[in-house]
């Protein structure tokens, strides 16, 4: 188990805002920010390789797990059993992801998947939860780092016109 360099948050489309992850929490892994997207690929008969062509329509699968501890054993039963059921589960929204003491981003377009809280054995009364997310855009909100890759609009541009331009698209 290590500490969460990162803060996680759920922001529906009215801006109500559900922390899923906190600066600190137990992680059981480091968090994968891996982009997928479908593909078409044509295989010739008798040909040596094949072609392959984007499809577009990339989104960003995110899962981690988060370990907290809670007052009491009773405290950690209520949590399990709430907590899934307090999740907007049926609204899409953003993902925003701060690093600390650095970036934060927004993963747009997101939904939850999936949400699973058990007791965990790890410590006296702590709970393990198991977030799978789905998101699609992901644009800077502040502290963009200069480095090549970063188209340069991101870095003139602020966070209203990225908005702006996402819900043009």
């Amino acid at each position: 188990m290590i500490d969460s360099i990162y803060q996680i948050d759920f922001i529906d489309s009215a801006g109500s805002s559900t922390r899923l992850l906190n600066y600190g929490d137990g992680i059981g892994n480091l968090i994968d920010f891996a982009a997928n997207q479908s593909e078409e690929v044509y295989n010739p008969i008798n040909s040596r390789w094949g072609t392959a062509r984007a499809l577009g329509g990339s989104r960003r699968p995110l899962q981690w797990s988060r370990s907290i501890e809670h007052p009491s054993l009773a405290a950690a039963a209520s949590y399990c059993i709430k907590h899934s059921a307090m999740l907007p589960l049926t609204r899409a929204g953003n993902i925003r992801v701060s690093v600390e003491s650095g970036e934060v981003w927004d993963l747009c377009d997101a939904v939850i998947i999936s949400a699973s809280t058990r007791l965990d054995t790890d410590g006296e009364f702590a709970t393990n939860t198991s977030y799978q997310v789905s998101a699609g855009e992901t644009i800077p909100v502040s502290g963009l780092a200069h480095f090549s890759g970063i188209p340069h609009a991101w870095i003139l541009g602020t966070l209203s016109a990225q908005t702006l331009h996402h819900s043009e698209t």
